[in-house]
């Protein structure tokens, strides 16, 4: 299996730089590794490796995330994007989209207290199954990549982060 994290990390930092544009390199010339969702590990988010100017968010996130296991759940990936990625913004919250997977054969907890909660502390969070049919998973990251690259009148404006929370 192909190890894609060096060619995935690079295009991170490179779209970090430039502002998380929807494309690096232009659409005809960018490819589904060098374009948006940009990705990164919860580790290096965790650590400040990325995204470091947006530490408070960050903080916030990470705990909601680490809630996620009294509900039953384990997050797999999340989906980041608005205002927390554009560079001259005060973001006013935190928009994204979680992707969980059951961590047990028991029924889940009340994940909509943890999203209630998550809100009420700046994380407009969504909580979507990662673990049911891989249509549902697919339709819900494309709608949701698409609805956080567009600007309030629909124009493409930025990428998207995909965070992988799985641990190495």
């Amino acid at each position: 299996m192909v190890d894609w994290t060096e060619t995935l990390e690079s295009a991170f930092r490179a779209a970090e730089a430039a502002g998380f544009p929807p494309f690096l390199e232009g659409p005809h010339r960018s490819t589904a590794f060098n374009a948006s969702p940009y990705s990164v590990t919860l580790a290096a988010l965790a650590a400040g490796q990325a995204l470091a100017g947006r530490r408070v968010w960050i903080d916030r996130l990470i705990a909601v995330l680490d809630r996620l296991p009294q509900s039953g759940a384990e997050a797999q990936f999340v989906l980041l994007g608005g205002s927390l990625l554009d560079a001259g913004a005060d973001p006013k919250d935190l928009d994204c989209v979680i992707f969980y997977r059951s961590a047990t054969s028991a029924p889940l907890g009340d994940l909509a207290a943890l999203q209630a909660r998550a809100c009420a502390e700046g994380v407009d969070a969504r909580l979507m199954p990662s673990d049911g049919d891989p249509l549902v998973f697919a339709r819900a990251l494309l709608f949701y990549g698409m609805l956080y690259s567009a600007s309030r009148d629909l124009r493409l404006r930025r990428g998207v982060v995909l965070v992988d929370c799985r641990a190495p």
